[in-house]
């Protein structure tokens, strides 16, 4: 398999025969215990992580396959995240690959799985445009967005 950046590995070494089904433990050391019990009794959060969302957590809960809306809704413009904002922690980006642009040139693009080969990207949402579309027999929302990249 072809890897890129750094890697860990190392070698187990058992002292003595290992059963099959045989649950294996790692002792790390008093001093690492110690060290390790201290950390949990005096950890605190870190300010404003109660309002911390994952953005695995976001990206699955805006818009569900079936079309559905989900809890974060569709993606917020600009101006819609002034009067309700993401978490803090959550910054907009975008996957794309564009060929070289003009000032002042634009371009239309379609959503496909190829970009997720892509880099991330800040980017901002100027706009958005809900569009009506026939799926499987009933009716579904599509969103196209024009973004500032």
């Amino acid at each position: 398999k072809n890897t890129s950046g750094a890697q860990l590995s190392f070698d187990f070494v058992a002292t003595r025969d290992i059963m099959p089904g045989e649950e294996v433990f790692l002792n790390y050391g008093n001093s690492w215990q110690k060290k390790w019990d201290d950390y949990v009794q005096n950890w605190l959060p870190s300010p404003g992580s109660e309002n911390y969302v994952s953005a695995s957590d976001m990206n699955r809960e805006f818009i569900l396959d079936t079309g559905v809306e989900g809890k974060y809704g569709v993606l917020r413009t600009a101006r819609e995240q002034q009067s309700d904002p993401y978490p803090s922690n959550i910054k907009t980006q975008c996957r794309y690959s564009l060929p070289t642009l003009k000032r002042g040139e634009n371009i239309t693009k379609i959503w496909d799985k190829s970009h997720a080969v892509s880099k991330l990207h800040p980017c901002e949402i100027l706009s958005k445009h809900a569009m009506q579309i026939a799926q499987n027999g009933g009716q579904s929302t599509l969103y196209l967005y024009t973004v500032k990249i």
